[in-house]
């Protein structure tokens, strides 16, 4: 599976599970009115998991993705090691927008930010694909207390998480309710695509 760095352009803001149209037939629920949430880096957001856990937060980071949906990635820190599964520090992007994530968010979807944060991206790519972005998100945060949880490892050495996002290879995710402030990023090193959910571990060097 071919990954590269999104634009929001480059696969539509649906395809980082970030839908611009309206919902239809869903009621609309008023816009967040609580406090500002404070700005985070991805690491700062997977290393206090227990802190930010259920709590509005705006994550900035760099966007990566493929066909299936899109990530925040945390280029300082991680793998997270757990029962032998190296979750990868990144955060799932899910959209606040569908009809189930409605019923249960106490905010909804800011339609306008997201048109107004493709519109600056398109400013800054001029068109471009595959040009590196950071961007900021925010919303409710949520996270899997004990990495080992949700890790099997089987007797044929194979070892399964389900995390969530896409083959469940996130140890969070956003449940987005706004962006903001994108600008072009400059990735420290290439970012492979996430691991599976199925893992084997390479035997240990002699």
């Amino acid at each position: 599976m071919r990954t590269q760095t999104l634009t929001l352009m480059a696969f539509g803001l649906s395809m980082v599970g970030i839908a611009i149209g309206p919902v239809s037939g869903k009621c609309r629920k008023p816009a967040w009115s609580g406090p500002t949430p404070p700005v985070v880096s991805v690491c700062d957001a997977l290393l206090n998991r227990a802190k930010y856990q259920g709590q509005m937060v705006s994550i900035r980071g760099l966007v990566v993705g493929t066909m299936e949906g899109a990530w925040l990635v945390g280029e300082d820190c991680g793998p997270f090691v757990a029962k032998g599964y190296p979750w990868s520090a990144i955060i799932w992007l899910e959209s606040g927008s569908s009809g189930y994530r409605e019923e249960r968010l106490p905010f909804a979807y800011d339609y306008a930010a997201a048109a107004r944060v493709e519109k600056q991206v398109r400013k800054l790519t001029h068109g471009q694909r595959s040009v590196p972005l950071i961007v900021t998100y925010a919303g409710l945060f949520e996270s899997l207390s004990d990495l080992g949880e949700p890790v099997t490892v089987y007797p044929n050495g194979y070892i399964r998480a389900l995390g969530f996002g896409h083959d469940g290879v996130a140890p969070a995710q956003l449940l987005v309710k706004t962006m903001a402030d994108p600008e072009i990023g400059s990735p420290k090193h290439p970012l492979p695509p996430p691991l599976g959910m199925w893992i084997k571990p390479e035997p240990p060097k002699p």
